[in-house]
């Protein structure tokens, strides 16, 4: 982790890079966690994904936006198993 070889503590570190220190220990103990049980981090190449500028179309037929969590928006086109499979991920967390 960068904080750990940069030689700062981790309340420099936080306050030198306007991090949350609650956060940092959080993902600290997070990968040591995963660390310890063997489990290793595997990078995920993303599809490119355009900025949307405030003049383009909403095209959502659905929103969901609970308070204080996550958005959801739903096409008119969707797909229902991938919408399915979603809200089960995100309701096992």
């Amino acid at each position: 982790m960068a904080q750990a070889g940069s030689g700062l503590s981790r309340a420099e570190h936080c306050r030198r890079h306007t991090h949350s220190c609650h956060a940092l220990i959080y993902w600290q103990r997070k990968f040591l966690w995963y660390d310890n049980q063997g489990m290793t981090l595997v990078p995920v190449a993303l599809p490119h994904v355009p900025a949307r500028t405030g003049d383009q179309k909403d095209d959502a037929g659905l929103k969901i936006l609970p308070p204080g969590h996550i958005a959801i928006a739903v096409a008119d086109d969707f797909s229902a198993p991938t919408l399915a499979r979603l809200l089960n991920l995100l309701g096992n967390r």
